[in-house]
């Protein structure tokens, strides 16, 4: 065999062996593609098989709570109140999604960014994640004639109380803010009666009745539920710091620092009452916290 004979198969076997690598590459990405993709093609793109919002909210709606929520043996998941309460969460989720485009396009168009827009999109995300947790976790229990609200991380809520049915937010920001959860909810009661679209003459707003001014101060939006409660439960905080004493606080919440530090909020018969409501509805609220950590309704 001659010498070119000879190189020519030495070619012929180094093209082959190239043929034989792409096959094996070619092979294994078809795989790929076939293991990832048809059942991406099956939930997302073939008709009946679709994973819909709505299909999705029929499955999560009809799985048990998962086993680390501990729930009364008796109670019973009340599925057509979770298909509603996961509606309406999907919706906000879609709202947030938005929002968080929507900025985070404003953040970038910015000439070498801003601090405040990045926060504003950390904000949007960490607000879009905990709706969406809300949405994949939460599950509504029929209890003793009570609509309780659980889910992964929750404490049971009663959606029939105007005021408890907000227990999660109002926990949350008692967590943040270092304040008794009974104080927030009975602050709510005596300012809104926990309707979160209440709007004084004055222009105050929301279940914390906030003033525009004061939630632009705090970072909130007075008209978001969760967002007024927890720029209610700061709000509280800034004057009992300030002030030292939940009678101090409460009238500075009532009536305004300026009257608490001029000393005439004893004058007025509407801050005295607050200063005395507001405690009496604590004590109640107390109690049921109490009763829910002893009957163990909430979660350890």
């Amino acid at each position: 065999m001659g010498y070119f004979e000879v190189k020519g198969m030495s070619r012929l076997k180094r093209q082959l062996k190239r043929v034989k690598c792409f096959l094996k590459r070619l092979r294994r990405l078809l795989l790929t593609v076939i293991i990832w993709g048809l059942p991406l093609f099956l939930l997302f793109f073939y008709p009946p098989t679709r994973l819909t919002g709505e299909r999705l909210i029929d499955l999560l709606s009809n799985r048990k709570p998962p086993p680390w929520v501990e729930m009364p043996k008796e109670a019973k998941v009340d599925i057509d109140q979770t298909k509603q309460f996961k509606r309406q969460k999907l919706a906000l989720l879609e709202a947030k999604l938005s929002g968080l485009g929507q900025d985070a396009l404003a953040w970038t168009r910015l000439k070498g960014g801003s601090g405040a827009g990045w926060q504003k999109v950390k904000q949007d995300l960490a607000e879009s994640g905990n709706v969406l947790l809300e949405f994949w976790g939460v599950s509504i229990i029929t209890y003793q004639g009570e609509t309780i609200i659980v889910g992964e991380g929750s404490t049971p809520i009663n959606l029939k109380d105007r005021v408890l049915r907000w227990q999660q937010p109002i926990e949350a920001a008692a967590a943040k803010y270092r304040l008794d959860p009974a104080l927030i909810a009975a602050v709510i009661e005596q300012e809104s009666g926990g309707d979160p679209e209440a709007l004084s003459p004055a222009g105050a707003v929301g279940l914390m009745q906030l003033m525009p001014a004061t939630a632009r101060s705090l970072g909130v939006n007075p008209y978001d539920p969760a967002q007024n409660i927890d720029g209610g439960a700061h709000y509280l905080q800034i004057q009992l710091q300030r002030f030292g004493g939940l009678d101090g606080a409460l009238a500075a919440y009532n009536a305004g620092p300026g009257t608490v530090q001029s000393q005439r909020w004893a004058l007025i018969p509407e801050t005295m009452n607050y200063v005395q409501r507001v405690p009496q509805l604590m004590e109640k609220y107390e109690q049921i916290w109490r009763q829910q950590r002893q009957t163990g309704t909430g979660q350890r």
